[in-house]
């Protein structure tokens, strides 16, 4: 004892046995030892060597090979080393590591770690200092020698540190767990890390793989670092004494937000809810544990909740990154939840009341009041007096007083529509103001002022007032519908509310505004259906779509002389299509009926009488004889022009942003044009303005148009190309050397047309080129084949022939009753089609297609029984310009006949040399040229077109060979006959001038459109002038 020389004894029974002494012997022959010592202590030896000398110690220490997978040995070594044999808790996993080595050796004893009981034995950590463990890195193995229970709690860490991750650098960790279990929580750690990767905020090396360990309740984790302290954090809740495994892990990314902040008032908030929940008394569920982590990194929230309240936390996140005052202010947040009103309704009245009033005084966003919805809650934040002022407020709004007592009572309108005094009532009713707000939670009292309700209900509102108090729980008992088949308005709300509905009702209804009457308007002058258009567009506007729809102001009173009339032509655009003018009319009697309102109809009936006092424009309509144009053709050439020239004006008008002139103007300017066929006569309806320039046009185009007449002359002329050889001998007057007297003499061939012309197509004088002609006729050079004159329309066509129209065969058809060949029509002869086109300089433009066609004795095979005459065709396509009375000739067109002939006396001729002089040849080359040659007089419209008609008929009939007796026959002719000219060969000393001049008896015959003259209606004529000098000079020019 202190203080004593007394020694102190221990009271338990292991203190006493360790405080005496023993003394010890071994005997090696035995294997035993010799124990001397009090009882106590010898006691305490046996228990000693029974447990030493147990079975598991038989073999105390022993080696073993552990080969990794994945794992680097020098790695696990170093873990092994520091933290289980050394026992250094300096890293993070030092401690879950050594308390997992101390379940695993419990676990080696037999013992249950997961047991409450053996919770201190499972967690408390011994260092296996005589454990050695080396690495062998060249085979990646791990050597370890020590005691077998040793070795097995090495090898069990080995496998759980032995992980595929371990590879990329990932630390595995042990975390034994005390109350949850380790495959939940692995289960639940899964499941988040899953949904962090479906939300894409995942790293590759922040995968996690967690085995749980049921033997020892331990959970293997392997990750990164970062990742490590997510896991931590949510192990501090879901490992705790209370955790409640009802409701699930979440999450929730909160992208762009500040998570830190976003949890701490979650947590507030739902810790708040439940709070009250449970204080009003609700039944306390384990559905509303809730906890919150935040991954500032990755911007998630990681919520331990049920799926109700996971949707309610939703709801709140955005509720409160709308209303950026919640999070940037300071203070305490609280979610207060209501009974009656809406959180909108009760959150803008707070905010009016309290919440503007303290930001204005003590800064922006000191107080905060938002909106939840889904829980008709407010989210408030504030100091601790804002939230109780605020909940005082709460608890004064949300609560109304129910009217047990409602009226419903119908008034039916007698002017007004229901549908609109609906709409209008519950717009006054509902108590919105210019701001949108409706001041929920107070009352308002209503007051309706007219002027004559005192005399509309008498005594009952005195004063012409009616008055009564309105509030969000009145509102709702408010109900209006109308009633649209008897235009009534069906009310239902406290009896003070119906007074003031009926007294706006009987006011409106009372108004005699906008009323409507209908009016008649005969016109005399106007068109019905145009002034009906005229009003429309009149009191009509349309802008980018929308109606608007002109009125009268109203009635104004001149200040300076009220009794004088009120003016009501001013008008103003409303977009109210009920409002706009009804028009229709009655095109029977010319009448336009109005509909409208007595200011409207004024005016219309002042527009009215302005324009229908307006006579219309008068048109007078007219016949004209036409005398040489064709009333059809005319009326076609009238109308487009008159047609042109209105678009033309219109267009003009209308382009330069004005209007394209009123309809009398239109009227005015309008020309209808009728041709009659039969009759050849015009109608033409026009007004008397424009009429004698409508007269003036018809004259000019009914003028009498030039005509030409065309002499043609189709002529062949025969070049000669003659080579004679050999002698032609006549003895006496016999003929047995050749057909012919025989002379002695040859022949050289004949000069060439265009010798003789000098050109093929050449132009002169008509004289010169007669004379020429007639020169080459005499020498047997020319050929006349057709000598047509015809007179011509200008630019009218002309067709002359003289031939045949022939058949021959067309197409063939087999059938299985035969084979039928159509015959074709083709005209064969002398055809000339011409058009001349008159020139203001005195030219005329011909369009020339002559054709000379003739049928052959040759045929072609068409087909196997039918054959087809081959026909000759010479023809010339072209056009010319001639001076008036000038001669052109066109040629060309030549044809080549080769001709050779021998004469000789019968056997001497044929002898070798001898027979030279008995024997004689001939070649002959003619080639025939044919000749077009026309001389085109014009001939002007009027008086000189009869005068040249009446000199083409005598000389005609002057030509014949009785001329007398044809005078005889149709009559004398009007002016000097000329005498018949005599024979041609009696003429001696004169030129020669061939004039073709056809006489046409009968109406020319039409076929396929061109002017046809037969050769049988064709009297020739011709004035003959030689003189014996050029006749003299054209012989010796041919010899």
């Amino acid at each position: 004892m202190p203080g004593t020389t007394r020694r102190g004894l221990p009271p338990t029974a292991t203190g006493q046995a360790l405080a005496g002494e023993i003394a010890v012997s071994v005997d090696d022959r035995t294997n035993a030892l010799l124990v001397a010592g009090r009882e106590e202590a010898v006691a305490l030896v046996e228990v000693l060597i029974r447990d030493l000398d147990a079975d598991t110690v038989g073999n105390w220490v022993e080696p073993a090979l552990l080969p990794l997978e994945h794992a680097d040995a020098r790695t696990i070594a170093d873990i092994i080393n520091r933290v289980v044999i050394q026992g250094t808790r300096t890293t993070p996993e030092a401690d879950g590591l050594q308390r997992q080595v101390a379940r695993l050796r419990v676990l080696a004893s037999g013992g249950d770690p997961t047991d409450p009981a053996a919770r201190i034995e499972s967690d408390l950590f011994v260092p296996l200092a005589s454990l050695v463990v080396e690495a062998e890195p060249e085979t990646n193995t791990l050597i370890v020698v020590g005691t077998p229970a040793n070795i097995e709690v090495v090898r069990e860490l080995v496998s759980s540190l032995d992980v595929e991750l371990a590879s990329a650098g990932n630390v595995v960790r042990f975390f034994p767990l005390r109350f949850a279990a380790a495959d939940r929580v692995g289960s639940v750690l899964n499941d988040v890390f899953s949904q962090r990767e479906a939300a894409g905020v995942l790293r590759p090396e922040d995968r996690l793989i967690a085995a749980p360990d049921a033997r020892t309740n331990t959970l293997i984790v392997s990750t990164s670092a970062r990742s490590f302290e997510i896991i931590e954090s949510l192990l501090t809740s879901l490992d705790a004494e209370n955790s409640n495994f009802t409701v699930g892990l979440h999450v929730l990314p909160v992208p762009g937000a500040d998570v830190s902040a976003l949890a701490r008032n979650l947590q507030q908030l739902m810790t708040e809810r439940i709070e009250s929940t449970r204080r009003t008394g609700g039944i306390d569920s384990p559905m509303d544990t809730f906890s919150v982590l935040a991954d500032p990194a990755n911007s998630l929230l990681i919520l331990a909740c049920s799926e109700e309240n996971l949707q309610l936390v939703k709801d709140l996140v955005s509720t409160i990154q709308d209303d950026a005052g919640l999070i940037s202010s300071g203070g305490r947040m609280e979610l207060i939840e209501l009974q009656h009103a809406r959180a909108e309704e009760i959150a803008g009245s707070i905010r009016e009341v309290y919440v503007n009033r303290e930001n204005e005084r003590r800064g922006q966003n000191t107080v905060s009041v938002t909106a939840e919805t889904r829980l008709n809650a407010l989210i408030v934040r504030g100091g601790d007096a804002d939230i109780d002022a605020i909940r005082e407020l709460v608890a004064r709004f949300d609560k109304g007083e129910v009217l047990s007592v409602q009226d419903v009572r119908r008034f039916e309108l007698t002017s007004a529509n229901a549908l609109e005094v609906v709409r209008l009532l519950e717009g006054v009713l509902a108590g919105r103001g210019l701001a949108g707000s409706t001041g929920q939670g107070r009352a308002t009292r209503l007051r309706y002022l007219r002027q004559e309700v005192t005399d509309a209900l008498g005594n009952r509102v005195p004063g012409g007032l009616t008055e009564a108090e309105v509030d969000d729980f009145i509102r709702e008992q408010v109900r209006l519908t109308a009633d649209l088949r008897t235009n009534s308005v069906l009310v239902s709300a406290p009896t003070s509310i119906v007074d003031l509905i009926e007294s706006i009702l009987l006011d409106l209804d009372g108004s005699t505004a906008g009323s409507r009457e209908i009016e008649t308007f005969r016109l005399v002058n106007a068109d019905a259906r145009a002034m009906a258009e005229v009003l429309r567009d009149l009191f009509n506007l349309r802008l980018q779509g929308d109606t608007l729809v002109l009125i009268p102001t109203g009635q104004r009173e001149d200040p300076e002389d009220p009794q004088s009339p009120r003016s009501s032509s001013s008008v103003t655009a409303v977009p109210d299509e009920r409002q706009e003018l009804s028009i229709t009319i009655d095109a029977r009697t010319n009448t336009l009926l109005v509909s409208g309102t007595e200011e409207y109809l004024e005016l219309v009936r002042k527009v009215v009488m302005d324009l229908d006092v307006i006579e219309a424009n008068e048109r007078e309509q007219f016949v004209f004889h036409l005398k040489n144009a064709k009333a059809k053709e005319l009326e076609t050439t009238l109308q487009s022009y008159f047609d042109t020239e209105a678009t033309t004006i219109q267009a003009a008008l209308g382009g330069a942003g004005g209007v394209a002139g009123s309809v009398s103007r239109q009227l005015e300017q309008e020309v209808t044009v009728v041709g009659d066929e039969k009759s050849n006569k015009l109608l033409i309806s026009a007004s008397p303005r424009y009429l004698s320039q409508v007269e003036q046009i018809v004259t000019e185009l009914d003028a009498a148009p030039p005509q030409v007449e065309i002499q043609v002359l189709l002529a062949e002329v025969t070049l000669d190309d003659e080579d004679t050889w050999g002698a032609d001998i006549t003895v006496g007057g016999m003929s047995g050397l050749g057909p012919d007297a025989y002379q002695l003499g040859s022949f050289a061939a004949g000069g060439a047309l265009s010798s003789a012309l000098g050109a093929a197509n050449l132009s002169v004088s008509s004289v010169d080129f007669e004379l020429m002609v007639r020169a080459l006729e005499v020498q047997g050079k020319l050929e006349v084949l057709s000598r047509p004159s015809v007179t011509v329309k200008n630019n009218e066509a002309a067709r002359m022939q003289v031939g045949e129209n022939i058949g021959v065969p067309g197409d063939t058809t087999s059938t299985n009753s035969g084979v039928t060949t159509g015959v074709t029509y083709q005209d064969v002869g002398i055809i000339l089609e011409v058009t001349p086109t008159i020139n203001k300089d005195g030219f005329v433009q011909l369009d020339i297609k002559p054709e000379i066609s003739a049928l052959t004795s040759r045929t072609t095979q068409v087909s196997e029984n039918v054959q087809a005459p081959i026909i000759t065709r010479r023809s010339v396509d072209t056009t010319v310009s001639v001076m008036n009375g000038q001669t052109v000739v066109i040629g060309g067109l030549i044809q080549t006949t080769k001709e050779s002939r021998e004469w000789k006396v019968p056997f001497v001729g044929d002898i070798p040399i001898l027979g030279l002089p008995f024997r004689s040849s001939k070649e002959s080359n003619v080639k025939t040229e044919l000749l077009v040659i026309l001389t085109p007089h014009i001939i002007p419209g009027g008086q000189p077109a009869v005068e040249r008609y009446r000199t083409l008929t005598d000389k005609a009939i002057n030509g014949l060979s009785d001329p007398q007796r044809v005078i005889d026959e149709v009559g004398p002719v009007d002016g000097n006959r000329q005498e018949a000219p005599p024979p041609l060969d009696e003429q001696s000393d004169a030129s020669v001038d061939f004039l073709s001049a056809p006489r046409i008896r009968a109406t020319p015959a039409t076929v396929e459109g061109n002017t046809r003259i037969e050769a049988s209606e064709i009297d020739w004529t011709a004035v003959t002038r030689i003189q014996a000098k050029q006749a003299d000079k054209a012989e010796e020019g041919r010899k």
